[in-house]
Formats: C-alpha cells, structure tokens, sequence
C-alpha cells in the first residue's frame, strides 16, 4: 500500500515473442516454411529455401508451444507437408498439392481449440493454402522438366575436365562445368572454394574429383 507505481515498456525482444503469439501468423508462418523446404527439396544444394524453411517453422513451433494447438491439426498439418512433398517426386496432375492444400485449410481449422477462442481467421486459409498450392505445382512442373531434359553431357566429356570449387564443405562440394553446377566429392584433403579439381569419375549425379595444380588453357 503506498508503493510507488513504475511503469515500464516492453523490450524490443518481449514485444517480438509476443507478435509472434498470434493464430494468423502461425499459420502464416508454417504455411511458408512448408513452402520454403519444397523450394529446398527442387532446388538441392542452394540451401536458401532450406535455411529460410527452417527459421519459418522454428519461429512458427515457438507460437505453437504457447497456443492451445490439438493433436489434431498437428496431424493435418504432417499430413500436408508429406502431399506437397510428394508432389515434387510423384508424377501427377496436381493431385497430391491439392489434397495438401485441403489438408492445409483443414489443419487451420482444427489446429487452435476453439474453446479457448484462439482460431485461425476464416480469410487467411485460403488465400494462404492457394499460394502453397500454385508453389508446389509451379516446383513439380519445373523439377519434371528439368528431368525430362536430355543428358547433355556425357561420361567421356566429364572425365579429365578441370573446374573450380564454387562451395565446398569438407570432403564435398559443389563445381561450375560447362554450364551444370555438380555435386562433387574428394579422397584428397578437403575441398576449398576457389580451388582448381579435375573429374576423375561420375557416380550417379555426383562427380569424384581430386586437386589440380595447373589450369590448362583447354580446360582438359
């Protein structure tokens, strides 16, 4: 009784977490994410979409621990991600990315207990769903038609050429040869960016590589 009243403002982190508390937002964010990774999933060895799908459902999970979520949406929303997925690797029309987006509106639904009144606001499931839906068609489409395309290098034009390392982590990396960007991998000690390799053999869609001390004018 008596005691002085001090008031003070949340700092800038506090205010940050508690932005991120938000129903709408959730979902938002593991709507992208999910979009993030099949970025990732397309376009192996970027790492942009990975990382950036990561932080997305990270931040997205932290929402979660503090929302009244059910078991429920958590599955719907499993279910989705895994459809999305397998569109990129099944061939179809679309199927599989429209069954996640179903999956992806249901999860908005039932992912909050409504008894608490925490929900996701009606006009933020589909709009978001839909974009998901376009992004994974739009990947599948562009994965299948780089599969599609024929091989425009063969083993005997491989062989003996010499690239530089663009990224390199270890043992492994990635080169520029010919205009393909190639996973690559080494025997030697590990791989650095800038350093000059020459193609010893191919191993799937990956090339086995040792160091070279020379850059010849041909590039052979």
């Amino acid at each position: 009784a008596g005691a002085p009243i001090e008031v003070r403002e949340p700092g800038f982190v506090h205010s940050l977490l508690e932005t991120l508390v938000n129903p709408n937002l959730t979902f938002v964010l593991l709507a992208l994410g999910t979009l993030a990774l099949l970025v990732e999933f397309a376009t192996p060895g970027i790492g942009a979409g990975g990382i950036t799908g990561v932080i997305l459902l990270l931040l997205a999970g932290f929402s979660l621990s503090l929302l009244p979520t059910t078991l429920v949406g958590l599955a719907l929303l499993a279910l989705a991600a895994a459809l999305f997925i397998a569109e990129l690797f099944v061939p179809g029309t679309g199927v599989m990315a429209a069954g996640g987006s179903v999956a992806l509106v249901l999860a908005g639904l039932f992912l909050f207990d409504d008894s608490s009144g925490v929900s996701v606001a009606r006009p933020v499931l589909i709009p978001v769903a839909g974009v998901v839906l376009v992004g994974s068609v739009a990947l599948a489409v562009t994965v299948r038609n780089a599969q599609s395309q024929p091989r425009r290098l063969d083993d005997d034009q491989l062989i003996d050429s010499v690239a530089k390392v663009l990224v390199a982590h270890g043992d492994q990396g990635q080169i520029m040869l010919r205009g393909e960007r190639w996973h690559v991998r080494t025997d030697e000690p590990p791989l650095a960016p800038g350093q000059l390799v020459r193609v010893l053999d191919r191993v799937g869609l990956t090339l086995l590589v040792e160091p070279e001390e020379e850059w010849r004018e041909d590039g052979q």
